[in-house]
Parts: C-alpha cells; structure tokens; sequence
C-alpha cells in the first residue's frame, strides 16, 4: 500500500488519493485513484507503465504470487490503480465468506 500511495503523491496534482472498493461475484476490487494533468503520458497499458515503473512492477510481481491481479488506467485528468482480490482471500474464521 505505501508503494501504491507514494506513486500517487509523486505523480499526481495533488496530494490526495481516493480509495474505494467494489464487491464482484469473484473478487474484490480495491481502486486506487488521483488527478493527473490532462496533459500526462501516463499510459493505460500496464505493461507500459510497468517498464518505466520499478516500483508498481514489484507490487505487480509481489500480488501476482498470491493470485491477485493489478491494472492501471486513465480517463481526462485521472489515474487508477485497481487491484482484484479473489473473494476466498476474505474467509472468515468459520470459512465462509463475508
């Protein structure tokens, strides 16, 4: 989570990032987002944005371990970082989901 926020305070307009989360039938959905200026070369390609980016290739690589997915995108003058988590990561203690 530090790398994802300190990314964001680098490159975005403003010290402010929103955090929100969406419930999938298969996943959860934790958004990381921020304002870019509309003028930014940020790609929606993470591949792209991967190979000039060490610090969201380790988050990338680090997740992927544990079968939880990252993609970034950008639309006007917002960046998004999402990561899915699968819903079994959320079992409780009787195992069963929330």
């Amino acid at each position: 989570i530090s790398e994802i926020l300190a990314n964001a305070m680098e490159h975005g307009l403003d010290n402010k990032v929103l955090v929100s989360a969406l419930v999938f039938p298969n996943n959860i959905a934790i958004r990381f987002s921020n304002k870019i200026s509309k003028n930014s070369t940020a790609s929606s390609n993470f591949s792209q944005k991967m190979d000039r980016s060490f610090g969201l290739t380790m988050v990338a690589n680090i997740l992927e371990e544990e079968n939880i997915s990252i993609a970034t995108f950008t639309g006007g003058d917002t960046y998004m970082l999402e990561i899915r988590i699968p819903r079994e990561k959320f079992l409780n203690e009787n195992n069963k989901l929330f």
